[in-house]
């Protein structure tokens, strides 16, 4: 157990459960929600090359095209404490059908008695 008293499995799903939220269309459209799992702090290096802060991310997302997302390969790579590192590979289908690729990590931290993302960043394949 880590120190949420959370099983490694727990966790596992926990953060794969938030990631795909992250990646909804209709949470992705909703500031509120995505406010609440990014913390004040977040970064993200984008799979475009820019780096985003959480003010920007959320002012991108109420705009974004409806995309769908899917998840593979999904790890927790390093978890200790309050903070765990997961990767996955994503699958982006934009709205003409084209499908983008990409390598992606995250840093969760856990606080106020809830995980939020950290940092992101996303790699083309």
């Amino acid at each position: 157990m880590n120190a949420t008293g959370q099983t490694g499995r727990e966790l596992v799903d926990e953060l794969l459960a938030l990631e795909s939220r992250l990646l909804d269309p209709a949470v992705r459209r909703s500031r509120e929600t995505v406010d609440l799992l990014l913390a004040e702090e977040f970064t993200e290096f984008g799979s475009s090359g820019r780096i985003f802060t959480k003010e920007q991310i959320l002012i991108e997302l109420s705009s974004e095209p409806v995309v769908s997302f899917s998840i593979s390969d999904f790890k927790l790579r390093f978890a200790h404490h309050e903070s765990a590192l997961v990767t996955y590979l994503s699958v982006r289908t934009d709205e003409t059908g084209a499908r983008h690729i990409a390598l992606r990590s995250s840093f969760w931290i856990h606080r106020d008695a809830r995980w939020q993302m950290l940092f992101h960043q996303g790699t083309r394949t």
